[in-house]
């Protein structure tokens, strides 16, 4: 991570207004329990992000709550975060990826937990239960994803499907792009360059002898630059003729680096 950040080091530290350290945060919590408690319940996505985190698993996790100790310093860490990354306080990114795996494994033994209760008082035989609580997730996942938008409804989305222009853009100029060169390009950009010995995210350059970046906008295509911020600093580069356009398809190009 420090390699790729824009300041060089391992920033997942950076609490904002709570401090830099996991100490910092404790202690601006004792000192400031109204903060503490503030930055747990607002803004108010904090409590949707909640109350929509349970759902998904139909909050069966809440009947092993051994597992929410770690589930709770989970939101808790991602909450008391102040900005400027407000992804953090929803279920997005590798932020909430703990919880998947906690949360799952919560639910199993909430759900057994429930079986051998009903089980025990002759309410139902455990293989019902479970059954009947296998079908109820179901349904809340189903119920979750139509009320969230989940992801896998892109699925039935055709532009799923089709390689669109800008997209054959820049498979060309990466065709175009000599192998084993350092080279330098945006977020969107960069799995497709990654298994080289250098890269850097752009604004970083170092040692690149390339440039390759998609002008063709789009969601997080260009972090942790803006879209014009991108534009400008490749125009400006062009202009002081610190890069030369190599090679060109429409809004995507592969700037040769003049470093003299």
């Amino acid at each position: 991570m420090p390699k790729l950040s824009v300041r060089g080091e391992y920033s997942h530290y950076d609490f904002g207004e709570a401090g830099f350290t996991p100490e910092d945060v404790i202690k601006k919590s004792i000192s400031n329990p109204l903060f503490f408690i503030k930055s747990m319940i607002y803004p108010k996505v904090k409590i949707n992000t909640v109350i929509t985190t349970f759902l998904s698993y139909g909050f069966l996790p809440l009947f092993s709550p051994i597992y929410l100790i770690p589930v709770s310093e989970n939101f808790v860490s991602r909450f008391i975060y102040a900005g400027p990354q407000f992804t953090q306080w929803s279920n997005v990114n590798h932020h909430a990826a703990p919880l998947g795996i906690l949360l799952s494994v919560a639910t199993i033994y909430g759900a057994m937990k429930i079986g051998k209760f009903l089980h025990k008082r002759k309410v139902v035989n455990i293989n019902h239960a479970l059954t009947v609580i296998g079908v109820y997730l179901v349904f809340t996942t189903i119920v979750q994803n139509i009320v969230q938008h989940g992801p896998i409804n892109s699925i039935f989305k055709p532009q799923l499907y089709v390689t669109s222009e800008w997209m054959k853009n820049n498979n060309e100029i990466i065709n175009k792009i000599p192998e084993n060169v350092p080279i330098a390009t945006q977020n969107s950009l960069f799995p497709h360059l990654s298994q080289r010995e250098e890269i850097y995210l752009l604004p970083e350059i170092e040692n690149a002898e390339y440039i390759f970046v998609d002008l063709h906008d789009g969601p997080n295509k260009y972090s942790p630059l803006k879209y014009d911020e991108l534009k400008n600093f490749v125009s400006e580069g062009i202009n002081n003729s610190n890069f030369s356009i190599q090679y060109q398809k429409d809004e995507a190009l592969l700037l040769k680096i003049n470093r003299n």
